[in-house]
């Protein structure tokens, strides 16, 4: 028998409708969210996991427990035995199932940053607090965790990075989309206005984070516009954080989907759903489908477990149940084989909360 061990983030979950033994799947097919482990060694490789009813009972409460929802679960960790390997996607019943939290996610980093905090040396630690972080070359504050220790003038004081590798080291540029974000914001009124702020900004408050590629300025100052500002090793700033909770700029994209003229944001691009909290096609949504497709949808479900037309809903305004926006003949289908659950993709008109 070969042990092995899926750990990350579903890339979708099947309703094994008429199964007798298992009641999902539990796809692991993006390789970027997940690692797979076949004894101890790591393989790139995806993963179905079959799922019986209390086990999916367990998983529910283990998440719950966790302070999170199945939409938006952080690490599950599925331990399970194969036969033989097959050529394409792993198969396999797990016989443990595991969950990490959010929470326990950022306990487990505060616990390690104590842990970096804590390997420090404490001649660092003194000099660190004897200088007030101060660089004694160029006078660029610095967290203790990025500064060397270096005799300067037959005494023992701290350097920073670039002191340290003689390099000077500047802020030359803004990245166009934060930029943008800025002036949209009405943060800034130029571009020449952002270049400098940022130019001071580092020059004024830590260093906290020294890396290959990149660097990380922080400020204990609540009063400022940013938090930290993430900068190139060439001197892009393409990053920051504002400060009490106004998110991060530049911010991701939206997903959002185009039906029938009306843009939506896409809220959960998969997701399962009982088909009871799903209202019926209204008459005229009846009278645009035809049996055919209907039908078509059904024979595609019984070989693939799933509907080859997405199913698009959105939240009826002031209700609880969701209307069908798109897929109506796989929505059909899905009443038709009576299944008491279905894949969908929730959308929201922008700006609306659900």
């Amino acid at each position: 028998m070969i042990q092995l061990t899926v750990k990350g983030k579903p890339s979708h979950v099947r309703h094994l409708a008429n199964d007798p033994e298992y009641l999902f799947a539990m796809e692991f097919h993006d390789l970027t969210k997940q690692t797979t482990r076949i004894g101890k060694e790591n393989v790139a490789v995806k993963v179905t996991t079959l799922i019986r009813p209390e086990q999916w009972k367990q998983l529910l409460q283990m998440i719950a427990d966790g302070g999170d929802t199945l939409s938006d679960a952080n690490e599950i960790m599925m331990e399970g035995k194969m036969d033989h390997l097959p050529e394409e996607v792993y198969t396999f019943a797990p016989r443990r199932i595991m969950y990490r939290s959010h929470s326990q996610q950022r306990q487990e980093e505060k616990d390690k940053d104590l842990q970096n905090k804590s390997t420090v040396s404490k001649r660092v630690v003194q000099l660190h607090a004897k200088y007030d972080g101060v660089c004694q070359k160029c006078s660029q504050r610095c967290d203790k965790k990025v500064v060397t220790i270096k005799k300067i003038q037959s005494k023992m004081g701290i350097i920073c990075p670039d002191c340290k590798n003689e390099t000077v080291f500047s802020v030359r540029d803004v990245k166009g989309q934060l930029q943008q974000e800025l002036l949209q914001r009405n943060l800034f009124s130029t571009k020449q206005e952002i270049l400098s702020y940022f130019q001071q900004f580092c020059s004024q408050f830590v260093l906290a984070s020294h890396q290959t590629t990149d660097r990380i300025y922080w400020t204990w100052d609540k009063t400022v516009l940013c938090r930290t500002v993430h900068v190139s090793q060439e001197g892009m700033v393409y990053k920051v954080q504002l400060q009490q909770g106004k998110g991060i700029l530049p911010e991701k994209p939206k997903p959002q989907v185009t039906i029938e003229g009306t843009t939506y944001q896409i809220y959960h691009s998969l997701t399962e759903m009982r088909m009871d909290r799903i209202r019926a096609l209204s008459d005229v949504q009846k009278a645009i489908i035809k049996e055919e497709e209907i039908q078509e949808q059904v024979r595609y479900y019984e070989n693939e477990k799933t509907f080859s037309e997405k199913i698009i809903v959105k939240k009826k305004e002031n209700a609880k149940r969701y209307e069908v926006l798109s897929g109506y003949a796989s929505y059909q289908a899905a009443k038709k084989i009576k299944l008491r659950h279905i894949d969908v993709t929730v959308v929201k008109v922008i700006n609306q909360q659900i």
